[in-house]
């Protein structure tokens, strides 16, 4: 399907979904609140000007689309109440600019995220234990997906064949952060451009539907 033709919340469970052209607030040229097209009102938001990303109208590096930039540095993240107990599933467009930081794209409270590790730039997810992928994020925009489902779970970077699979233990969401969290200080320097959760964890032909839909808009792979 063609990108007018489908839209995330045409796969079942879409709980939450956040597009940089869609629904965002700007304080200037940094952006203070991204609302939720899912329908189901899970927005985020940052009321602290320094910690707000550089919206960026069209990015070369995205297709021309729309892009947000985080500085770890300033500690930028856009937070929100947002629950969710295993199984789900996130996605995300983005990347980092970093290879030897642990740069976070999403944090879950309770120990649940996906970010780039601090060795060789690996994509790495977790909920207790890490799902570690070789693929690195460093100046690449890169299409990321992990399923979150105890000992059956999987991550996808740029391909619907799974890099790592096995136990990611059994953390829950228990708030949602974008760009970094504050425990541990692990913020993010790069971009992001789209972020969905699901309900349930997704199937292989599922991921790849949703990375045909953002390979369309983003011409990442």
């Amino acid at each position: 399907m063609g990108e007018a033709s489908f839209v995330p919340t045409n796969l079942p469970g879409c709980v939450l979904w956040l597009r940089a052209d869609l629904g965002v607030t700007l304080n200037g040229t940094t952006v203070s609140a991204w609302a939720d097209q899912s329908g189901n009102g899970n927005n985020v938001s940052q009321s602290t000007g320094s910690a707000q990303p550089t919206f960026n109208n069209v990015d070369s590096s995205y297709n021309g689309k729309s892009t947000f930039s985080f500085v770890s540095a300033n500690s930028q993240a856009l937070t929100g109440t947002f629950t969710k107990t295993q199984p789900f599933t996130i996605v995300l467009v983005g990347h980092s600019t970093n290879s030897l930081l642990n740069d976070e794209f999403i944090f879950g409270g309770s120990g649940v995220g996906i970010w780039t590790a601090s060795i060789s730039d690996e994509v790495t997810s977790y909920a207790g234990s890490v799902l570690a992928a070789a693929n690195g994020t460093a100046g690449t925009p890169a299409l990321m997906a992990a399923t979150f489902n105890g000992a059956t779970s999987a991550l996808y970077v740029n391909s619907s064949t799974a890099v790592a699979s096995g136990n990611i233990g059994t953390n829950n969401m228990s708030s949602i952060s974008i760009g970094g969290e504050n425990s541990q200080a692990h913020f993010l320097d790069g971009k992001m451009a789209e972020v969905l959760i699901y309900t349930g964890a997704l199937s292989a032909a599922q991921v790849n539907t949703l990375f045909a839909y953002l390979n369309n808009r983003y011409w990442i792979i």
